[in-house]
């Protein structure tokens, strides 16, 4: 198993599966390469991360995204005190959310659950 050093993933491993052969890894660039090279058999992180890699490596494969191990929130961070701009953001998101633009956005980045 390989996780980034440091990182919610690794203290997902150490507190869920404990016994596991775990390899820390530094560079959150190349990681997933480490898996298509064969030098790691299992990574374990976001369902947003793992759809969008499998999207970038085809070789690899996000496995029950639409079931995460646990439950956890994704957030856009912006300049603290731009409340016109906080307002614009929020309200895009909710008018996104409720045309589908969202959803054909994020499936051009992560593309179909597999």
């Amino acid at each position: 198993m390989i996780e980034p050093a440091g990182g919610t993933n690794e203290v997902f491993v150490h507190s869920h599966l404990p016994q596991a052969t775990l390899t820390l890894f530094h560079d959150n660039v190349t990681i997933f390469q480490q898996l298509v090279d064969g030098k790691a058999d299992v990574m374990i992180t976001d369902a947003s991360e793992a759809l969008y890699q499998q999207q970038r490596y085809p070789q690899l494969c996000a496995i029950n995204p639409q079931a995460p191990l646990q439950y956890g929130e994704k957030a856009y961070m912006i300049p603290r005190d731009d409340m016109s701009w906080k307002a614009y953001i929020d309200q895009w998101l909710h008018l996104a959310t409720a045309t589908g633009e969202y959803a054909r956005i994020a499936a051009q980045w992560m593309g179909a659950a597999r």
